[in-house]
Formats: structure tokens, sequence, C-alpha cells
């Protein structure tokens, strides 16, 4: 196995966990289930296009992962960043 398979899996099992969360969320009617925007009927989480995690080019040691979901309520997607070990600023 290489350093590049390795973080390839370490990229997925990101993305699955992300996935894992927010299906849970789902599944307990906190937000709404992911819509496809032509049919506008429910779909299920696309690893590929609704969860993206890009390791920085600065701090290889740094990944920012960025993923939608739809609310239940008024807003129809809410935009944030989660960090992990380091504080917000």
């Amino acid at each position: 196995m290489t350093l590049v398979d390795d973080l390839d899996d370490f990229i997925y099992e990101v993305k699955y966990h992300i996935a894992s969360e927010i299906e849970s969320l789902i599944e307990d009617r906190i937000i709404s289930p992911y819509i496809d925007e032509q049919t506008q009927s429910t779909r299920p989480i696309d690893l590929l296009r609704d969860i993206k995690v890009i390791r920085s080019q600065v701090n290889r040691t740094e990944f920012r992962f960025t993923y939608s979901f739809y609310a239940k309520y008024a807003a129809k997607r809410l935009w944030g960043e989660y960090i992990i070990d380091k504080a917000i600023r």
C-alpha cells in the first residue's frame, strides 16, 4: 500500500463518517433528506458530489471538507466549517 492509497482511504473514511452523521440526522428528522434537483424526489448522499475533502497545499496535516444538507425549515442550505484540533479564528 502506498502513501496515496493511505490518503485516498483516509479521505474516503472522513467522507463516510460525515455521511453517516448526516444520514442519522435525516433518520431522526432533524434535517431533510437530499433532493434530486431535477426530479424533486429524495435521493441518497453521493460521496463524490455531496462531500468534498481537500488537503491543504501549505499544511499537509490540514484537511478541509465541505458538505451541504437540506434544512427542515425556512433555510434552504446552510454552509459552515468544522475544525479539529485548532481554535477558530
